[in-house]
């Protein structure tokens, strides 16, 4: 009995995909599309919920590519809502360091990335995928996106990320085939930026 209440004590309140398989592939597509063209913007139509910090679309991308194989690393508590509402969704192992998981998920974009497992030159898609939230995605400019994927190039505004961050994405893809790839989400919305692509922060003009 005492297990049955344990239980039910860790259910969260927070609902998943409402028809987990074919809303999953409905979102895994979204993530390929935006992967081989980085910098497009998507939206996520579904009715799950997710406990605070935690956005609809990632939680969405966190349904659809997790499972009880996959290491992930929270830039929250283990013992937090968002870990339990993964935890019970997905059945993911949760891990202290960064460096051994498969994704890292950040709910506050970071100065620069802890230490990640960035692959080999063997195994290159053995890299931890870094999933990372932000107050808002639009494509009016501050990033210059050039690479596989991008006719010329193309625009992208991920609000509320330090360009510091950046400098440290292209340290860690100096290493090429070895880097990470990143899925940056906001809201219902998701873009991408594999590790083929560049990018140039543009100037602002202050009036």
């Amino acid at each position: 009995m005492a297990l049955l209440q344990e239980s039910i004590d860790h259910i969260p309140l927070e609902t998943g995909f409402d028809d987990p398989i074919y809303e999953s592939q409905i979102v895994f597509r979204k993530i390929l599309k935006v992967m081989s063209e980085p910098g497009t913007i998507k939206k996520i139509k579904n009715k799950l919920s997710a406990p605070a910090p935690m956005m609809r679309a990632t939680a969405a991308i966190c349904l659809t590519l997790m499972d009880f194989q996959t290491k992930v690393w929270l830039d929250l508590p283990q013992d937090s809502e968002v870990s339990k509402y993964l935890k019970f969704h997905t059945g993911l192992k949760l891990v202290e360091h960064s460096s051994e998981a498969d994704f890292v998920v950040f709910f506050t974009a970071p100065a620069e990335l802890p230490p990640l497992n960035l692959g080999t030159d063997d195994n290159p898609e053995t890299a931890a995928t870094v999933i990372i939230q932000t107050q808002s995605l639009d494509d009016i400019g501050k990033l210059k996106l050039t690479g596989p994927g991008i006719k010329k190039s193309r625009f992208l505004n991920a609000e509320n990320i330090p360009a510091s961050l950046w400098d440290h994405r292209v340290k860690a893809n100096s290493l090429f085939p070895k880097g990470i790839d990143i899925i940056l989400t906001s809201d219902k919305k998701l873009s991408a930026l594999p590790r083929t692509t560049k990018l140039k922060m543009l100037k602002t003009i202050k009036g």
